[in-house]
């Protein structure tokens, strides 16, 4: 099975806990039973007013078997909360004049990337941010791309194998939709991993080695990465499932 963790995933931190007291015994309680109701294991929750951190709490477990406790160090999975760190990297490739939001992105790409039904309608960067691009997660083969642990293929093939004609996993039918690339909304995971691989192209730099330099260093992101081995894997949250009554 090919592994590889899509770019919709991004681990970071609880920020910098500090030690004002709770201001309500009734929010404690609030998130208390609305964590029980949810089956949540564990959270980080902050309050955040004039534009400082007030408080912040951690809840629960980030790991039910090991007992770990949620604390200000621990890291968490930010699934596709994600997307707006592969956006804010490509809007900043855009106020540089490196792409045009606008442009087709095959001026970019190694291979074309074109709708099958629609050959002739060129598929944008503002199409893939808004997820207009007609491009469809087709899970039969994206099932494949999902790890517990980090990629083991670099991304430009596995763009390949999905968008290239000459891919293993391309499939006419069903990686893409019958409407036209502009005409629709359709939420697409792998739209946003192709997003993340022209950040590579235009950068002619690893997508992840981009955001390090030009978002997470100059924001002061100590512990966020795209990729485990950047993390100390012992502070980084466990995901749960809850099924008849246990995580």
């Amino acid at each position: 099975m090919r592994k590889f963790l899509l770019l919709a995933l991004l681990y970071a931190p609880a920020m910098g806990w500090c030690q004002n007291p709770n201001p309500n015994a009734a929010l404690d309680a609030y998130i208390v039973e609305q964590m029980e109701l949810e089956n949540i294991p564990g959270m980080a929750t902050v309050i955040v007013k004039g534009g400082e951190v007030v408080w912040k709490k951690g809840y629960g477990l980030a790991d039910v078997a090991g007992n770990v406790t949620v604390t200000d160090s621990t890291i968490f999975a930010l699934a596709s909360v994600s997307k707006l760190f592969t956006g804010t990297a490509l809007m900043q490739l855009a106020e540089d004049g490196q792409i045009d939001l606008d442009g087709p992105i095959n001026a970019h790409m190694p291979f074309d990337v074109v709708n099958p039904n629609h050959p002739n309608t060129p598929i944008t960067f503002r199409m893939l941010m808004t997820h207009t691009s007609s491009i469809q997660d087709n899970y039969d083969v994206m099932e494949n791309y999902y790890s517990e642990g980090d990629p083991t293929i670099p991304l430009s093939e596995l763009m390949e194998l999905y968008f290239s004609p000459s891919g293993a996993d391309y499939d006419a039918q069903n990686n893409f939709l019958t409407t036209a690339p502009g005409a629709a909304f359709e939420y697409s995971n792998i739209a946003t991993a192709l997003a993340g691989y022209l950040v590579e192209r235009v950068a002619q730099m690893p997508f992840d080695a981009y955001c390090n330099e030009h978002i997470f260093d100059r924001l002061c992101m100590r512990s966020t990465s795209w990729f485990l081995a950047g993390l100390d894997v012992a502070q980084v949250a466990k995901p749960h499932t809850y099924a008849n009554g246990q995580y």
